[in-house]
C-alpha cells in the first residue's frame, strides 16, 4: 500500500510513465477534493486540477496526489513559506494559483507584499529548474467592496508577468471564462461555483482548461493513449503492456441490447461491449432513450456513440443514476497476479452544445480480488455537477492500481452520470473509443 501523505491510505501505485509531471501549488481551489480516497476507492475528482489538466491535455502530462500542494485558506505569504518542499519535488512543471485569500483576511495583504511574495515564489521555482505556469487569482464575490480593487490589481499584475522576460515562465488567466462580466461583485458565472469562489465540476473545467490548452502547445502531439491498432494485445512474453481488453479498438457492430430501465436502440454496439442503465437510489430512468451507434473519433479510430435523451429523475445518492458502457477482461486470473500494477485509458468526445443535466463522464477500472471490489476512477463527479455546454474531447486515465491477488474479474466502465434532478430533461451525446487496460511496466 502507498500513502500519498494526506491521511488516507491508497491502493494506487505511484508508478508514472515518461510523460512530464506537473505539480499544483495554491489554495483550496487547487486542493479541491484530493483527500477523499478510501481503502477500496482511489479517484481523481472533477473539482480539481489533478483531473482536468491531464485529461484535457490528452495525458501529455501526468500528476500524482502528492504533487498537489494546495492548502485550504492559503495566502501568498503561506505559500512562500512552503516553497522549499515544492522546489524539491520531482515535478517538471509547477502551476501556481494563489492570491484570492490575500484579499479575504482580516488585514488584507498589500499589493507590494503580494508582488514580493509571488516574485520570490516564481524565481525560486525557476532556479530549481521547473517550468512554471503562473495562474491569475480567481475573482470571487465574497470580497468586501474595499478589497475588490486590490484583487483586480493583483490579477492585472500577474497577467503582465508574461512580458517581464522570465525564461520558462508562462501566464494564464481563467477569469475571462470564470467571471460573469456583468456582475458588479465579479461573481462566477451561473452554476460554476457553490459558494462564490469554490468551483463545481463545471467551473473547474473552465478554470483549468487554459492550463491544459497551454500544455498542448508546449508538448508535441503524440499518441499518449496506446490504442492505435487492433493488433496491440497483451502477450506475456512479447507484449506484456499490451491491451488486456477483448476489443479496446471498439471494432465491429452487434445488435443493441441494453438493460436497467431506459429504452436502448440504434444501429449497433461495438463487439464485446455492453451497455446498461443504473437508476441509483431514488432515480427513475425509464423515460430515457439511449441510442447506440458506431462512429469515428477525430483521430480516425473507431468509437461507440451514445446519445441520451428523455425525462427522468436523477438519483440522490452516489454513484447516482447513469448510463454505463462496459468491457471486461477475459480470464483475468491467467493474465494478472499479485504485484502487478494496471491502469485504464479511454478517449472521450463530448458534444456539449445542447446538452442538459449530464453530470459527468468518468472511467472506472474495477477489480475483484479475494471477494473484495477495488475501484480506481478518473473523473469522479458529484450528482450536483454538470458537464460544459461546449464541444470538447479529453483522455481519461485512471490512477494505477496495485493488485494484491490474482483478480477474479476486471472491468472498465465509462459512466455518463445524471444530475440529481426531479422530473428533468436529460440530453447528451458522446463518443468513447481507444479503451485500454494494461499493465504498467517500469
Amino acid at each position: 500500500m502507498t500513502s500519498f501523505g494526506y491521511g488516507r491510505v491508497s491502493r494506487s501505485a505511484p508508478t508514472m510513465g515518461a510523460a512530464p509531471t506537473i505539480a499544483f501549488a495554491g489554495d483550496s481551489v487547487t486542493y479541491a477534493s484530493i483527500s477523499q480516497d478510501t481503502a477500496t476507492l482511489t479517484a481523481n475528482f472533477v473539482q480539481g486540477p489533478g483531473f482536468w489538466v491531464p485529461a484535457l491535455a490528452h495525458q501529455r502530462v501526468r500528476t500524482r496526489k502528492d504533487l498537489n500542494f494546495g492548502v485550504n485558506g492559503e495566502t501568498s505569504t503561506g505559500l512562500l513559506a512552503r516553497i522549499d518542499a515544492i522546489c524539491a519535488c520531482d515535478a517538471d512543471i509547477v502551476a501556481v494559483k494563489i492570491g484570492t485569500n490575500d484579499v479575504n483576511t482580516a488585514g488584507p495583504t498589500t499589493l507590494a507584499t503580494y508582488k514580493n511574495n509571488i516574485t520570490q515564489i516564481l524565481r525560486r521555482l525557476l532556479a530549481a529548474g521547473k517550468l512554471v505556469i503562473a495562474i491569475c487569482p480567481l475573482n470571487r464575490s465574497l470580497v468586501s467592496a474595499t478589497a475588490r480593487p486590490l484583487l483586480q490589481q493583483m490579477i492585472r499584475w500577474v497577467r503582465e508577468l508574461q512580458w517581464r522576460g522570465y525564461r520558462n515562465l508562462y501566464v494564464v488567466d481563467p477569469n475571462i471564462f470564470w467571471t460573469d462580466p456583468l456582475s458588479p461583485t465579479s461573481a462566477p458565472k451561473t452554476y460554476y461555483d457553490y459558494d462564490g469562489l469554490h468551483p463545481r465540476g463545471l467551473g473547474s473545467y473552465f478554470v483549468w482548461k487554459p492550463v491544459a490548452d497551454l500544455i498542448r502547445t508546449l508538448y508535441p502531439t503524440v499518441a499518449v493513449n496506446p490504442v492505435v491498432s487492433i493488433a496491440d494485445v497483451y502477450e506475456p512474453d512479447w507484449n506484456p503492456s499490451g491491451n488486456l481488453l477483448p476489443n479496446g479498438i471498439m471494432d465491429g457492430s452487434v445488435a443493441v441490447s441494453g438493460s436497467g430501465g431506459p429504452t436502448f436502440n440504434g444501429s449497433g454496439m461495438a463487439a464485446s461491449t455492453t451497455i446498461l442503465g443504473s437508476a441509483g437510489t431514488g432515480g427513475v430512468i425509464t423515460g430515457l432513450t439511449v441510442a447506440c451507434s458506431k462512429a469515428t473519433l477525430a483521430n480516425g479510430l473507431p468509437a461507440q456513440q451514445i446519445a441520451i435523451s428523455g425525462t427522468g429523475t436523477g438519483s440522490g445518492a452516489s454513484p447516482g443514476s447513469g448510463i454505463i458502457v462496459r468491457q471486461s477482461v477475459v480470464s483475468p486470473a491467467t493474465k494478472m497476479a499479485a504485484g502487478d500494477t494496471i491502469e485504464a485509458l479511454a478517449t472521450i468526445e463530448w458534444d456539449g452544445v445542447g446538452s442538459q443535466n449530464i453530470a459527468g463522464l468518468r472511467a472506472r477500472l474495477r477489480t475483484v480480488e479475494g471477494g473484495t471490489a477495488y475501484d480506481v476512477v478518473d473523473g469522479w463527479d458529484s450528482i450536483a455537477d454538470l458537464l460544459p455546454s461546449v464541444n470538447d474531447s479529453w483522455t481519461l486515465r485512471t490512477p494505477p492500481l496495485l493488485l494484491t491477488a490474482a483478480p477474479s474479474s476486471v472491468e472498465l466502465s465509462i459512466w455518463a452520470t445524471l444530475r440529481n434532478q426531479s422530473s428533468a430533461t436529460f440530453a447528451g451525446t458522446f463518443r468513447v473509443g481507444a479503451l485500454h487496460v494494461g499493465k504498467v511496466i517500469a
